[in-house]
C-alpha cells in the first residue's frame, strides 16, 4: 500500500510538470475521442467490434461495451462517469465477460469558450484472469486501452480545443497525458501522452466527421517512434433527434501492432439527451 501511494505521489508531482509545460506549447478525455459531446447532460451506450485478420473460432460478438455518463454540475463544470465491459467468445462455446476499470472525472469549461480541460481517474477492477476478455479491448479500443488492463490505477489530464462556427464545420484537437500506476508488485508507472484532431460538419440534425488519434509511449525510451507509437484514422457520423442520438463509427489501424491482427473496428452507440 505504502508503494502504491509512493507511486501516485511521484506520478502527480512528475504530471504536473509536465501537464505545465504541455498547456504551455499546445492550444489544444476517458470518454472516447472518436465521439464529439452533444450535450451536457446524458447517458451514453457504445459497442465495438473489431474485425480480426484471422478470425476462424473467434465468435461476431467479441466485443467491447461502454456505459457512460454526463451531468453538468456547475457553470463550468461537467462530471464524466465510465462503465466499460468486455466480451470473448469462440465458436466451440467458451466465453468472457470482463469488467473493466471504472472512470470518475471532471470536465472544466465555460460554454462561451472553445478550451477545456478534463481530469479523472480509473478504479482497478478489470479481473487479471480473462485474457481473451482484454485482448479484445486491447484491439478494439487501444485509445482507452487503460479500460480494460487489470492491476492498475490510471490518471488522465487532457486539454481539449473544440470550435464549431455558424456553418456547422466542426474542429476538436486533443492533447494530454495518461499515468498507468500498477497496482501489482514489480510493475512500472508508464507515462502516455495523447494527442489527435478530427473535423467535419455538425449540423441540426447530422453529425459527420474524421479524424486520427495517437498515443506516444514515452517512458519506453529504448525503443524508436514507431514502436512507442499507435495510430488510427477513423469516420464517425451521428443522427441527432430531440433526444436519441444513434451514430455509427469505423476506425482503421495504421501501426502493425494493431493492423497485422485487426482489419477494422466498427462501432454503434447511442446517446440519450436528458436535458
Amino acid at each position: 500500500m505504502k508503494n502504491l501511494a509512493r507511486r501516485l505521489f511521484y506520478s502527480f508531482l512528475t504530471y504536473g510538470i509536465s501537464f505545465l509545460l504541455l498547456f504551455l506549447t499546445i492550444a489544444t478525455h476517458a470518454q472516447s475521442p472518436w465521439l464529439p459531446d452533444a450535450t451536457d447532460k446524458g447517458i451514453g451506450v457504445e459497442f465495438l467490434k473489431p474485425f480480426f485478420s484471422d478470425s476462424d473460432g473467434i465468435s461476431f460478438f467479441s466485443t467491447t461495451q461502454t456505459i457512460s455518463g454526463r451531468f453538468r454540475v456547475s457553470d463550468k463544470a461537467i462530471l464524466v462517469t465510465e462503465l466499460p465491459f468486455s466480451s470473448f467468445r469462440i465458436d466451440s462455446g467458451d466465453s468472457e465477460f470482463a469488467l473493466g476499470n471504472p472512470y470518475l472525472g471532471l470536465i472544466v469549461n465555460n460554454s462561451k469558450k472553445s478550451y477545456f480541460l478534463e481530469a479523472g481517474l480509473r478504479v482497478p477492477l478489470a479481473s487479471d484472469d480473462k485474457f481473451g476478455s482484454f485482448l479484445v479491448g486491447l484491439y478494439s479500443d487501444y485509445d482507452r486501452l487503460e479500460a480494460y488492463r487489470p492491476d492498475m490505477v490510471s490518471i488522465i489530464i487532457k486539454n481539449n480545443y473544440l470550435k464549431r462556427n455558424d456553418s456547422g464545420f466542426i474542429l476538436r484537437l486533443v492533447g494530454g497525458l495518461s499515468f498507468w500506476v500498477p497496482t501489482d508488485d514489480g510493475g512500472e508507472t508508464e507515462v502516455l501522452f495523447d494527442y489527435g484532431g478530427h473535423a467535419g460538419y455538425d449540423g441540426t440534425k447530422i453529425q459527420v466527421f474524421g479524424g486520427f488519434t495517437g498515443r506516444l509511449i514515452i517512458t519506453e525510451t529504448d525503443l524508436n517512434f514507431s514502436e512507442r507509437t499507435i495510430h488510427q484514422f477513423g469516420v464517425f457520423a451521428r443522427y441527432k433527434s430531440k433526444n436519441v442520438h444513434p451514430g455509427l463509427l469505423f476506425k482503421i489501424p495504421l501501426d502493425s501492432i494493431l493492423n497485422d491482427n485487426v482489419n477494422i473496428i466498427m462501432g454503434l452507440n447511442l446517446l440519450i439527451n436528458l436535458k
